[in-house]
């Protein structure tokens, strides 16, 4: 004895609807005489399941994509285009800041870990006296130098540097050799 579905694809629909796909029982039967005929038993009719409840048209459409209703959404994105922009502004600031054109030939750099005094040695030992100046707010920085250890434990500054604009520049030490490279 086997089992078939003659409609392979109807036997899809059905088992994809809910419903029990019956198949046909065929067997081997000998008749007198030694001879063999495949003998085929139909199925019984599927039971017909009841249609689904008319949908509650009081409730906000569901969203299958996030499984959240309409209300419940984050609000979306910025645009891909927003993002460039935001992100050209921002490569335009720190080309124009490294070349000392902002802020009436000098560069406002804010210092967040760094100590003064390795940063004025470098300074002085560039040349760059009249063109970095140090400001000790972050909305008037050009640019931020910040020590490595220190910025990792401060997301806050990060996300108020990005928001303004301002590229941050980390150094792995106090020294004068590692703010003279971040010049």
């Amino acid at each position: 004895r086997w089992r078939v579905h003659p409609d392979v694809a109807a036997a899809v629909d059905q088992i994809l609807a809910g419903a029990p796909a019956l198949p046909e029982v065929r067997s081997v039967v000998v008749e007198e005489g030694g001879e063999e005929s495949v003998v085929v038993e139909r199925p019984l009719e599927a039971v017909v399941p009841p249609p689904a409840a008319a949908p509650d048209l009081t409730q906000p459409p569901w969203d299958s994509q996030s499984g959240l209703f309409p209300e419940a959404l984050p609000p979306p994105t910025p645009s891909l285009l927003d993002e460039a922009v935001r992100s050209a502004a921002r490569r335009d600031r720190a080309a124009s800041a490294a070349a000392g054109e902002l802020r009436g030939g000098h560069v406002a750099v804010f210092l967040y870990g760094v100590e003064l005094q390795p940063l004025r040695g470098a300074i002085k030992a560039l040349g760059l006296g009249a063109q970095v100046k140090v400001t000790d707010s972050l909305r008037a920085a050009d640019v931020a130098l910040a020590l490595r250890s220190q910025l990792k434990g401060a997301p806050d500054l990060r996300a108020e540097a990005q928001r303004l604009g301002v590229p941050v520049y980390t150094i792995r030490s106090n020294t004068e050799q590692q703010a003279g490279k971040a010049l």
